[in-house]
């Protein structure tokens, strides 16, 4: 009997299925059913193709169902990366099921970043067929639409989540989904960035604790860390004039949040919540300097750009950029925290890679400004970026 015959046997599906039990038999038997997805399509043909992998899908459904802890969550988004990878499977079998798991472990992403990461993955390549999803198309749209909902919350909610070293390698997947309906994304990111900064607000007028505000900056924190990915996956997945638009919306956004955080550690000690929402900050930069600012902008961007962030031109951008980076460099060497100076530094030595940034830098006398700044623990290495913003101007 072959592979075809054997597969398809109704016999077995069912004794596949009455197999699924938690415990010790999960493991092995998600092993098993990884195996039987990667088998090659073309083994099959016709109704026994459709049927083995309708059998397949329907499996990754109920193992999404019967998740109730991060072991069974894992095994689940495992089997459907799997499955999805390599067979052409429909969604309606599984995918409704998948994002109520994400729902679920929404509540606890530190618990679960890494059956996070495997959902997010296997979203993230529906994302990318929608084109071979015929009259499913609109309800994998929507399915995806809660999904970015339901990581969006989940995040905000769970913004210990940023102390995880790899959170852009976990929400990767998220960056992808986003792209599918970014109007949505924006307008969540906008509701719940509002209602972080105005918590803010009420906790010092009233004088509420520090640990309160400290709170609420790492959940600014995860806003404008969300936002770097979703701009980084507008060169990964190219882009149309409309989500160029809220993209540049989306930076207006962690501009906004970046004004909101320097009044804020004016008025605060300095602690965790406002050390990651600096580093989520420059990385915020560095996204600026890799989509928006660029060799190969079009003019249409930088039109798109001086409108909507009320600018006058696009110097009035790195101005705003490198102003900050001065602000860090004077307040963060009195409080003696390193790490942030260093990597102030580096968002520097990073802007003089590309010939249109370098080029503002000197002409507007920034780098000048900087070494005015008098930091003389740090004059050397300031010394040296300078050296090395000459060399791309010159050589």
């Amino acid at each position: 009997m072959g592979y075809a015959s054997i597969l398809s046997s109704i016999g077995l599906q069912e004794k596949m299925i009455r197999m699924f039990v938690p415990g010790n038999h999960l493991e092995a038997l998600v092993e098993c059913m990884i195996t039987l997805a990667s088998v090659r399509e073309n083994l099959f043909s016709g109704t026994t193709r459709q049927q083995y992998n309708e059998f397949l899908s329907k499996f990754g459904g109920m193992i999404c169902e019967a998740a109730e802890n991060e072991k069974m969550a894992v095994a689940a988004g495992r089997y459907l990366d799997r499955m999805t990878r390599t067979r052409s499977v429909k969604a309606q079998y599984h995918l409704t099921q998948a994002a109520k798991l994400i729902e679920r472990i929404s509540e606890n992403y530190v618990e679960h970043k890494n059956s996070l990461y495997y959902l997010l993955t296997t979203f993230a390549r529906w994302s990318h067929r929608l084109y071979e999803c015929g009259e499913e198309k609109g309800n994998v749209i929507e399915i995806l639409k809660e999904v970015s909902k339901s990581v969006i919350e989940g995040a905000f909610n769970n913004s210990e989540i940023i102390e995880e070293e790899d959170i852009e390698g976990i929400m990767e997947g998220f960056g992808e989904i986003t792209r599918v309906n970014l109007m949505f994304t924006v307008e969540e990111m906008t509701k719940h960035i509002e209602r972080v900064t105005k918590e803010i607000e009420h906790i010092i007028e009233m004088k509420g604790s520090l640990q309160r505000i400290q709170k609420e900056c790492e959940r600014l924190s995860i806003g404008i860390g969300l936002i770097s990915i979703i701009i980084n996956h507008q060169v990964i997945n190219g882009t149309n004039e409309t989500q160029e638009q809220l993209d540049i919306k989306l930076m207006k956004i962690g501009i906004e949040i970046i004004n909101k955080e320097m009044s804020i550690i004016k008025n605060i000690p300095f602690g965790y919540g406002v050390k990651e929402i600096e580093i989520n900050i420059l990385r915020f930069f560095e996204s600026i300097r890799n989509v928006f600012l660029n060799e190969s902008i079009s003019r249409t961007t930088e039109k798109y750009i001086i409108e909507i962030l009320e600018i006058q031109n696009l110097n009035d951008l790195i101005i705003a950029i490198m102003n900050k980076i001065i602000f860090n460099l004077h307040y963060f060497i009195d409080i003696h925290c390193e790490s942030i100076i260093k990597q102030s530094l580096l968002i520097i030595e990073k802007y003089s890679r590309k010939e249109k940034t370098s080029k503002m830098l000197l002409e507007y006398g920034l780098l000048d400004k900087i070494l005015d700044e008098s930091l003389v623990c740090l004059l050397f290495f300031i010394l040296f970026i300078y050296y090395l913003f000459i060399i791309n101007i010159y050589y």
